[in-house]
């Protein structure tokens, strides 16, 4: 199974996983509040929700991790990976994305192209519209988010793109002066500015 039909399987299981917690985090609840006096009950009632959180938390990373890494793996090459360390400071969790080459980590500001980063910030975005609840609308907007991709990239960018529609049933409205990624698309809209207005001519 790859990582994308693992994200589709996540999607679709993802309600039922969380009805099922959320009915434990009630039954729990209930407890410590109800034994609120007794420091034993309390206490492994504290410890439930904290472990149902952290499970929570580390499936999602995961799923936004190997998402991540099979988006950049499917563009540049099985060298690339991805990593999110979560670090507490001032009592506040936060978190730093890492795009590893083989075994070393590189910095995504001096030691990646563009390209790199928008096809990692591309996958993170979709991972955040699996995680969220209610799902929002299956219609992505996105204004040149392959800008830095190198041309002969742009093929297994296209790839990705189908991929990504047909497994999770996605649209994706994509503004672009590739050629070539325009030319994967099932529509095509070329606009333009007349007399200061913008006029839309529909090409494909």
């Amino acid at each position: 199974m790859t990582v994308l039909e693992q994200a589709t399987k996540f999607l679709y299981t993802k309600q039922e996983e969380e009805r099922l917690l959320e009915e434990a985090l009630a039954r729990h609840t209930t407890l410590a509040v109800k034994f609120t006096d007794d420091s034993d009950e309390y206490q492994t009632a504290l410890d439930v929700l904290s472990e149902a959180v952290t499970l929570t938390h580390d499936e999602a990373r995961k799923m936004l991790e190997e998402l991540t890494t099979d988006a950049l793996r499917a563009v540049y090459g099985d060298e690339y990976s991805f990593r999110l360390d979560y670090g507490t400071v001032r009592d506040r969790t936060g978190v730093t994305p890492i795009i590893l080459r083989g075994n070393t980590e590189v910095s995504p500001k001096d030691e990646v192209g563009g390209g790199v980063i928008d096809v990692a910030s591309f996958a993170l975005r979709l991972g955040c519209w699996i995680l969220q609840d209610p799902q929002p609308s299956a219609v992505f907007f996105l204004d040149e988010p392959f800008r830095f991709v190198s041309s002969d990239r742009i093929g297994n960018v296209v790839s990705l793109l189908l991929g990504i529609c047909d497994l999770l049933g996605v649209q994706l409205n994509v503004v672009s002066h590739n050629t070539e990624l325009i030319a994967a698309g099932e529509s095509a809209f070329e606009v333009s500015n007349e007399a200061g207005k913008s006029m839309v001519k529909k090409v494909r």
